[in-house]
C-alpha cells in the first residue's frame, strides 16, 4: 500500500512495478549475486520510477511533508528482496553500482532532506540507468 501521495500516473506505475514484481518475487531460485541480463529492463523501469518520484518531490517540495517522502524513498528499494525467506538478496543489488545505498542517509530521522539532497540521489540514479 502506497502511503504517500504521488500524481495519478506515478501511483499506477508504482501498482504495476509491484505487480510485476510479485511475478518474479518467489521466483528466486534463476537470480545468483545479481540481476540476471534479461532482468536489467526491469531494473531500469523501478529505477525510472525512483527518479520520477524524486522529481515529483522535487517540484512539490513546499507542499509535502518531506518527512514521509523520505521515509518512502529511504525504504522503498527494501521492497525487492527475495530468496528462500525472502530477505537473502535485494533485487537491485548490482555489483557494479550498490543502488540501495544511494538513500541510505534518509533513514536517518534527523536527516534534513532538501532538494540538493535530492538533485544529488537523482544523479545517481541517472548515473546507473547510463549504465544500462
Amino acid at each position: 500500500m502506497l502511503k504517500i501521495k504521488l500524481s495519478k500516473e506515478l501511483e499506477n506505475e508504482y501498482y504495476e512495478i509491484n505487480r510485476e514484481y510479485s511475478k518474479i518475487q518467489d521466483d528466486w531460485k534463476k537470480y545468483n549475486d545479481q540481476i540476471i541480463p534479461e532482468d536489467k529492463e526491469f531494473a531500469k523501469k523501478i529505477i525510472k520510477f525512483i527518479i520520477q518520484v524524486i522529481d515529483y518531490i522535487i517540484n512539490n517540495y513546499e507542499k509535502l511533508d518531506i518527512k514521509k517522502y523520505q521515509e518512502f524513498l529511504a525504504y522503498y528499494n527494501y521492497e525487492f528482496l527475495y530468496g528462500p525467506s525472502g530477505d537473502d538478496m535485494n533485487y537491485l543489488d548490482f555489483d557494479e553500482e550498490p543502488v540501495t545505498d544511494f538513500c541510505w542517509d534518509l533513514k536517518d530521522d534527523d536527516f534534513k532532506l532538501t532538494k540538493d539532497k535530492l538533485k544529488e540521489i537523482r544523479t545517481k540514479y541517472s548515473q546507473v540507468i547510463s549504465m544500462f
